[in-house]
């Protein structure tokens, strides 16, 4: 049975406003399905014997193909040639889904934040929570595709390359600490900060010397808290960046008026069909 409060994937079972979020996207982006994306289903289908329903059809695809691939087995030659175009196709759905739908909706950032706060705040609430309390240790946390996904939707621009591939199989996202604090120094061994991405931040806006940096599978993270150029930024704008998507009572939020009322808005004609 799944754990109830499990939160490093999405966990709907004890949400309905999170079941209609998340069925909302699913069913929209699969109506909504772009040119390439029908492109790349139906070069699958015409090439080999595989179907699934709709809503499933490219993460179905790119999943079998995925695990094929990765045991050593026999894939049709067509997956081969289709594989980083699916990828792409699959990642602009998933990325749908987790919002639910939100683009094709009357209220966009409003449906994309509901949903996005549901399915991964809890983490945003525990990441920021851990970095505003440094007690000098590694925190490891052990998640999915469907984990980091959504919580670099949190940190990137909707455009960033970074969103434009679904995350390899053993991807990781490391958050660091960075600090010019001189007793945070101290208690480093008097190490000081001397890499060159963690300077030039104003030091208006530091918050007591604190700084931020993401680095996913060894790239650094383009945050929408950082400015141009600069890899990290300050602890205070890393928690006002993610203060949209964080969750402190999640029963709470889950109650909150009808079960669908952040997802009810009907979906814009569609452009595609």
């Amino acid at each position: 049975a799944q754990n109830h409060d499990e939160f490093m994937v999405l966990n709907d079972a004890r949400c309905p406003r999170l079941t209609a979020l998340f069925e909302q996207g699913l069913r929209i982006s699969s109506d909504e399905l772009d040119a390439e994306q029908l492109d790349v289903i139906h070069t699958i289908e015409h090439a080999c014997c595989w179907h699934a329903p709709l809503e499933w059809k490219l993460i179905s695809y790119r999943d079998w193909f995925s695990c094929r691939r990765a045991a050593g087995k026999a894939v049709p030659a067509v997956l081969d040639q289709v594989s980083s175009r699916l990828d792409a196709a699959t990642s602009r759905q998933m990325h749908q889904i987790f919002e639910g739908g939100a683009s094709f909706t009357d209220d966009p950032e409003g449906t994309r934040n509901a949903a996005l706060r549901l399915a991964i705040g809890r983490l945003c609430s525990l990441v920021v929570d851990t970095l505003g309390r440094p007690d000098g240790c590694l925190h490891l946390y052990s998640g999915h595709d469907w984990t980091l996904s959504p919580l670099l939707m949190c940190m990137v621009r909707p455009d960033d390359p970074m969103l434009g591939q679904w995350p390899p199989f053993c991807s990781n996202l490391a958050i660091e600490l960075w600090s010019t604090r001189p007793a945070d120094r101290k208690a480093a061994g008097g190490a000081g900060l001397s890499d060159p991405f963690c300077q030039g931040s104003e030091p208006s806006l530091a918050d007591e010397g604190r700084h931020v940096r993401c680095v996913f599978n060894g790239q650094p993270v383009d945050m929408c808290c950082s400015p141009a150029g600069q890899q990290t930024c300050t602890l205070t704008e890393f928690k006002q960046m993610l203060s949209a998507f964080c969750v402190r009572d999640f029963a709470a939020e889950c109650r909150a008026g009808d079960p669908t009322s952040s997802g009810k808005q009907q979906a814009k004609p569609s452009f595609n069909r």
